[in-house]
């Protein structure tokens, strides 16, 4: 017994799936959402400003890839996520305690600042939940285009 199928619909169907590179981005911006929300839900909260910025932009997007950079641009964001002075996590802070002026005109001696990790932990934590968004946007995607 032969069975023979006529797959002449599903190759049209599957030409239909060509995503643009626009469409990739917005697959990709699904996921760069929810790491966007972990990063906010897990930053240091002093002022504000670190939270403000954390953002993702499209640094590359072609047929081959897609590279973002997400996290925040805030100065100190690099010093919270791994610390400054003798709390520094490669070692390699100042040893010797500082002076600075605060905002009010006081000064403030310190050591450092203990590492605050917002952006590794995301990462880490979220990557379940990263590509379950790009997943479920791609395959919202590819039922659009298979109607």
């Amino acid at each position: 017994m032969t069975i023979i199928f006529d797959t002449k619909e599903i190759e049209k169907k599957l030409s239909l799936l060509n995503f643009s590179i626009s469409e990739f981005s917005q697959i990709e911006q699904a996921g760069a959402e929810v790491l966007k929300t972990g990063m906010r839900q897990r930053a240091p909260r002093d002022t504000g400003e670190l939270i403000e910025k954390i953002q993702s932009h499209i640094v590359e997007a072609s047929n081959e890839k897609i590279e973002d950079d997400i996290g925040s641009d805030a100065p100190h964001a690099v010093y919270q996520e791994y610390g400054t002075g003798i709390y520094a996590e490669n070692g390699q802070g100042r040893k010797t305690p500082w002076v600075y002026k605060r905002k009010d005109g006081g000064f403030i001696t310190t050591s450092g600042n203990r590492p605050h990790p917002f952006i590794r932990p995301t990462v880490r934590e979220d990557y379940r939940k990263t590509i379950d968004a790009m997943q479920k946007e791609f395959s919202g995607r590819v039922n659009n285009k298979w109607k």
